[in-house]
């Protein structure tokens, strides 16, 4: 064992001390602010708590603050109708008299309304696809609009200011004259429709041709109904969609039900169309057109109704837009229109003996979170709703279905099956996140956009489909063709990936309008698939299929994958058809293999080379060697089975004066939250572990004398160890020798594999010594001040530091992707020059708020996810006003974080310029606030941190699936006056490559680390040089 005289330093203790010497002078105002921080909570819990006995529970306060914030909402969202009004009156009036002069005329083919049209107007009618041949019998011909009514959201005063432009539908009726009874047959109203549309079209151009600009759009993204839309030149705030409809009861509801057949096979008429395959898309297509003014007055008969409606719908609005989810089919299908619907239907029935589901009584937010809980616990794909169907069954289909018996038709058409999941996803997520106690979830239940792709999947997939199949028949339901083939797509994914993901979810960009004088394309279709995955199960190697014995469960099994499928013997004695996948490329994760053998197989592999991964280029960020998903903390494990060895030699020695009691982890390396991989190398840097002895008499009463002691049992320990372990090494070091108050030794361990600790000795009694001195005003300022210091420290090294790694070690084990984000935030904070500033402890909490708190999330399944979700919430905490509370334990009550806001406010009562608390980090283990925030970072370095954040979610929004992750951790260098560049010769970079070489090939021998060199870091030492020199940087 070496001489106990030589002196060895930790360097960031040293960098402490300096701060300490600089805060000196500070002595009375620190103790005092400690007092006045203990005395206002007293304060303050002793007014809470006789607040709670005249006013009832705390939980009924925080319900009136959400509801105050909810009316807040309102009040901020809801538009100034009669300024509406007097812009809109003008437009529509004119509008409304121009249509109504546009004059009729006499039936024509098609061939020669086609003709007409282009030759005086220059306008292609819409018709949708397959467009009516050159020899039908029926006619087209125009007539004057039997009414004209404005329609939707502005007339039921349902909009609000954030849905951009003022959107205002006018619906014309068309005469029923113009139709026949046959007309609802293969596309020959939505034909008729189309050239009634380009009529309107050609009078508007005719009459109010320099007043507004025109063009043509699917309602909703749906082609059989495509609509004029009309932007005033003098007002860009306005749209009006022109939406031609007819009255409700000229098409018979029973031949356009749901389960009924609008679209005949080509050939002989069949003699039993009941046989045919229903078309339910095309149906609902169809009865919306006569049902519009049917529910205009429904929706206005429930808000007489229900007083909160209005306002209810005013919170899905929000709730929905902030989601992503709109009635496009592109958005999901499911839009305020079908919010206010299914709201104003079960306020009306739904429930048993069909009575009501709602209340008319309820608030506003009671509605919205009843509507939210139907959602989410119905599955209406195999339960559907059915509102007075009369003695219809509604067949159950893959499709949810809400079924409206008095307007006869299915609300939720244009939903799809992954939109549908991805609604019930999230109103499950909502609900969990509106019953959690302790968080405000006003916040992220209407004020985060949680829809930007890359925050909300766990891995988002690009794909280019060149050419869009046509359906294989004309007796398929008339959807967008570029659904049908999602269909495909979905199928396939969900059935080849299993349970390795949670949801799988498909995006279309949203249809785009095109001119009156030319015709829609659909020729290519730019697919974004977001999946949400399991984040044990998505990395599997081996998936297991059916038993050979099932012939046709393993036929159908070699069918789905080709020649990837192979029959395999497993140690159970089972032979069953199985897939292997390779971890040995870590460029092409398996998930990525996954999904790559089912496009190119089921979609093509032309489509197969066009994927592109938005995610692993995240893992390739981290530094060290890139681990599978499935394993991100075997490379740790090295040092924690060191760890254990040590633990059980420390307690087999025999000599040592007290028994131990307790060794206890307290460093990032041991608990997976080291930026860099653990290397046995002469730069690495020691683990640090407490020892904690059994009390006894025999301890000194006196701080001083107690460090002393120390030194000695470090002394005795350090030659048991040198005795008990072969070819290890044990040397003593000395710290904080100007502060005689504070532990004064440490022992570092290096074993024989090269794996250094560095041990030092836990006393309970100083604390008690260290809290009498701070409280005592008879001593002089100077060891007030060491005493504050000194029990500052002692609570953040021997107390936090322990719990804090006990906690992030099970947590790391729980979420496997929540110790690669946590390096990968900060190797983040130091690209930008920030990890001086900020303590590992503040990252590691941010990382777990993250994880443990995810909302509007789930918990994050990918180091991408986990990642981007951290810098938008720091981008967003306002630190200012807000304390950071993280359940680290699982133990955050809501009486625990009402404590920490306590606290909070009174540090910034006492400090109000946040000179000495900048940022405020509690946990359930650590209410006090500060232990990793004091006395940094301070208000220049949070600033810029939020600054930093912001900018990357920036640019994050603006990317998309074309981000580049490395661009996230360019720093920017024109903010600093003075730069100096280090030669990377004197950073620990080397001796990691060494180590890693050392490990690739056997054949190298790793040097046995030099003690002396153990812990060494010239660029720490050369910070600490500038800061002391120079003042803090």
């Amino acid at each position: 064992m070496a001489p106990h005289a030589t002196k060895r330093r930790k360097v960031h203790e040293d960098r402490m001390d300096g701060e300490t010497a600089r805060s000196a002078a500070t002595s009375d105002e620190s103790a005092a602010n400690e007092e006045m921080v203990d005395e206002l909570l007293q304060t303050r819990r002793s007014t809470a708590a006789r607040r709670q006995s005249r006013k009832g529970p705390s939980l009924d306060m925080n319900q009136s603050i959400f509801n105050l914030q909810i009316n807040e909402l309102l009040d901020d969202i809801r538009p100034d109708y009669e300024k509406r009004r007097k812009t809109l009156e003008p437009v529509l009036r004119r509008l409304k008299s121009t249509i109504e002069d546009i004059p009729p005329h006499d039936e024509r083919t098609v061939s020669e309304a086609e003709k007409v049209l282009q030759a005086t107007h220059g306008i292609r009618i819409p018709f949708p696809t397959p467009r009516p041949s050159k020899d039908v019998k029926w006619r087209l011909s125009y007539a004057k609009p039997s009414e004209i009514h404005v329609i939707g959201s502005h007339t039921l005063k349902l909009a609000t200011k954030v849905d951009g432009a003022w959107s205002v539908d006018l619906a014309v009726t068309m005469p029923s004259a113009l139709f026949q009874d046959k007309d609802y047959l293969n596309r020959r109203y939505f034909h008729k429709r189309a050239y009634y549309l380009a009529c309107l079209a050609a009078g508007i151009h005719d009459g109010m041709e320099q007043r507004v600009s025109m063009t043509f759009d699917g309602l909703h993204g749906n082609v059989l109904q495509p609509v004029l839309v009309l932007a005033p030149v003098e007002n860009a705030k306005v749209k009006i969609r022109v939406l031609p409809i007819v009255r409700d009861g000229v098409f018979a509801p029973s031949k356009t039900a749901p389960w009924c057949n609008c679209v005949r096979p080509a050939g002989p008429p069949s003699t039993d169309p009941s046989s045919l395959q229903p078309t339910p898309f095309y149906n609902a297509s169809l009865r919306l057109d006569g049902a519009a003014i049917a529910y205009l007055k429904f929706l206005h008969s429930t808000a007489s109704h229900c007083a909160s409606y209005a306002d209810a719908c005013l919170l899905g609005r929000v709730w929905l837009r902030q989601r992503g989810l709109t009635s496009t089919m592109t958005g999901g299908g499911f839009g305020h229109f079908e919010w206010a619907t299914l709201m104003a239907l079960l306020l009306r029935g739904g429930g048993r003996h069909g009575r009501a589901v709602l209340s008319p009584g309820y608030s506003s937010y009671q509605l919205f979170k009843a509507t939210l809980q139907l959602i989410a616990t119905r599955d209406l794909t195999r339960e559907p709703l059915v509102f007075q169907g009369g003695d219809h069954s509604v067949p159950s289909t893959a499709l949810p279905q809400v079924y409206d018996g008095p307007r006869g038709m299915n609300i939720l058409f244009r939903m799809s099956r992954w939109s549908y999941d991805m609604l019930r996803h999230e109103a499950k997520v909502s609900l969990k996140m509106l019953g959690d106690a302790v968080e405000d979830p006003f916040d992220a239940a209407f004020l985060v956009k949680e829809h930007e792709p890359l925050q909300k999947f766990d891995c988002v997939t690009r794909l280019t489909v060149p050419t869009v199949p046509k359906p294989e028949s004309s007796a398929l339901d008339h959807e967008v063709r570029a659904v049908t083939m999602c269909k495909d797509i979905h199928w396939a994914l969900t059935t080849g990936l299993g349970d390795r993901v949670e949801l799988v979810h498909l995006g279309r960009r949203e249809s785009v309008p095109w001119s009156i004088q030319s015709a829609s394309s659909e020729s290519r279709v730019d697919l974004i698939i977001g999946f949400m995955v399991h984040p044990v199960n998505a990395s599997r190697l081996v998936d297991h299929g059916p038993p050979a014995e099932d012939k046709e469960a393993a036929a159908s099994f070699q069918s789905f994958w080709g020649e990837k499928a192979e029959l395999r013997r497993f140690k159970d004695g089972s032979i069953v058809e199985s897939l292997v996948w390779s971890d040995s490329d870590a460029s092409r994760p398996v998930f990525e293999q996954v999904i790559r053998s089912i496009v190119g197989r089921h979609v093509g592999p032309a489509v197969e080379q066009t994927l592109q991964f938005c995610g692993p280029a995240f893992d390739h960020l981290l530094a060290g060697e890139v681990v599978s998903g499935a394993k991100p903390l075997a490379p740790f494990q090295a040092t924690m089975t060191e760890f254990e060895g040590l633990e059980r030699a420390i307690r087999a020695l025999e000599g040592l004066p007290l028994q131990l009691r307790q060794i206890s982890k307290a460093d990032a390396t041991l608990r997976y939250a080291s930026v860099f991989y653990p290397g046995f190398t002469s730069r690495q840097a020691p683990s640090s572990v407490i020892l904690q002895f059994e009390g006894s008499g025999r301890w000194p009463d006196d701080l001083v004398a107690i460090q002393r002691t120390k030194i000695a049992f470090l002394l005795k320990a350090g030659d048991l160890l040198e005795e008990a372990i072969e070819d290890c090494s044990a040397r003593v070091g000395l710290e904080n020798e100007q502060q005689p108050l504070m532990n004064a030794a440490f022992l570092d361990m290096i074993l024989p594999s090269g794996a250094a600790f560095r041990l030092r000795i836990h006393h309970e009694r100083e604390q008690v010594l260290l809290e009498k001195d701070m409280r005592n005003k008879t001593l002089e300022a100077r060891r007030r001040e060491e005493a504050v210091s000194g029990l500052a420290r002692y609570k953040r090294e021997f107390v936090q530091s322990i719990q804090h790694t006990q906690a992030i070690g099970m947590l790391c084990t729980r979420h496997p992707f929540l110790s690669p984000t946590m390096r990968l935030m900060k190797q983040w904070a130091g690209a930008h020059l920030l990890s001086r500033h900020l303590s590992d402890e503040f990252l590691e909490l941010l990382v777990a708020h993250t994880f443990l708190q995810p909302y509007p999330w789930c918990a994050p399944s990918s180091i991408m996810t986990g990642f981007l979700r951290t810098l938008q919430f720091v981008a967003r905490w306002d630190w200012r006003m807000e304390p950071l509370m993280v359940n680290l334990g699982g133990e955050l009550t809501a009486q625990t974080a009402q404590s920490i806001r306590l606290r909070f406010d009174g540090w910034r009562k006492i400090d109000p310029s946040m000179q000495r608390t900048v940022v405020f980090a509690a946990s359930d283990l650590d209410p006090d606030g500060v232990t990793w925030t004091q006395p940094r970072p301070s208000k220049v370095i949070a600033t810029r941190l939020t600054s930093l954040a912001r900018a990357a979610c920036a640019y994050v929004k603006e990317a998309q699936t074309d981000l580049v992750p490395r661009t996230l951790f360019d720093p920017t260098m024109t903010d600093y006056d003075f730069v100096i560049h280090l030669s990377p010769a004197f950073t620990d970079q080397a001796s990691r490559s060494k180590s890693t070489s050392a490990r690739q090939f056997k054949n190298l021998q790793q040097a046995r680390p030099d003690p002396e060199m153990i812990g060494f870091d010239p660029i720490d030492l050369f910070l600490t040089e500038l800061e002391e020199g120079g003042g803090r940087p």
